[in-house]
């Protein structure tokens, strides 16, 4: 499957949670955000989707973000 059919599919996706959600925003992590130029222009225009600024790394920073919070807050 090519980058374009595969941001074909996950805009297919993006719209079913926009009609369950209505985001403003979506954001794209994980490691497929590092080939953003290659999928992007499948996306519909609403939402706005963008990725992730952290790429791969965004979840590892959430996760440790959150688990300090925790421990700051019991």
């Amino acid at each position: 499957m090519s980058w374009h059919e595969w941001g074909k599919r996950v805009d297919k996706y993006i719209k079913y949670i926009d009609r369950l959600f209505s985001p403003d925003l979506v954001i794209v992590g994980g490691g497929v955000s590092r080939k953003w130029e290659k999928y992007s222009q499948a996306f519909s225009k609403t939402p706005d989707v963008v990725p992730a600024v952290l790429e791969n790394q965004a979840g590892i920073v959430g996760a440790a973000v959150t688990a300090a919070a925790d421990i700051h807050n019991p």
